[in-house]
């Protein structure tokens, strides 16, 4: 697929390395989205280090998210400009999916400059290199997440250089480069190659 370079991108000002580090997470709330295993790994993070956006629907049960002593912020119903915003004001986008198709969100969150962990059962192997762009941990793994979460916390300017290289890479998808590719792919089938 594709992303609107010239909607999602980033805000232009650096953030700032003060304070805890903000991590997104864009999506519905469900079990096959590895929500919990994320807040449990914020819970493992020494206090204060970082925070949690949640913008999405919460779908099975809200208990997950109660009684937590990390700092985990909902927004369920976020419109597109408050979301581009969530986006360029973060530091980390996190998508500890169980299961997932494309996500096309990564692609948002990669085209606003935003470093990404991703699980290798969704689009993350297709759209990063581990260690480039983001890392890749394995699905339902605490221990996997809270290892990357510390390492762009102890090292925030690998967190600037890798957002920088997330849109790097994201521009090598644009809407326009998806048609064309697509394009191509029809022409080749239509002449008979594989």
């Amino acid at each position: 697929y594709g992303v609107d370079l010239n909607w999602f991108k980033p805000e232009g000002t650096h953030r700032s390395a003060n304070g805890p580090l903000r991590l997104l997470f864009v999506g519905t709330v469900s079990q096959r989205k590895g929500v919990k295993y994320l807040v449990d790994a914020l819970e493992s993070l020494p206090a204060g280090s970082a925070e949690l956006t949640i913008c999405g629907r919460l779908v099975d049960d809200v208990r997950i998210l109660r009684g937590r002593r990390a700092p985990v912020h909902v927004r369920a119903f976020v419109n597109a400009g408050d979301l581009l915003r969530e986006m360029q004001s973060s530091d980390l986008f996190v998508f500890p999916s169980l299961a997932e198709g494309f996500g096309h969100v990564l692609l948002e969150a990669m085209a606003c400059g935003l470093p990404v962990i991703g699980t290798t059962r969704t689009a993350a192997p297709d759209l990063i290199q581990d260690g480039c762009e983001g890392f890749l941990t394995e699905p339902g793994s605490v221990p996997d997440l809270v290892r990357c979460i510390e390492r762009f916390l102890h090292n925030r300017s690998a967190q600037r250089k890798m957002g920088m290289a997330s849109r790097a890479r994201a521009e090598e998808f644009s809407w326009g480069a998806f048609r064309r590719k697509l394009a191509a792919a029809v022409r080749e089938m239509v002449a008979g190659r594989p």
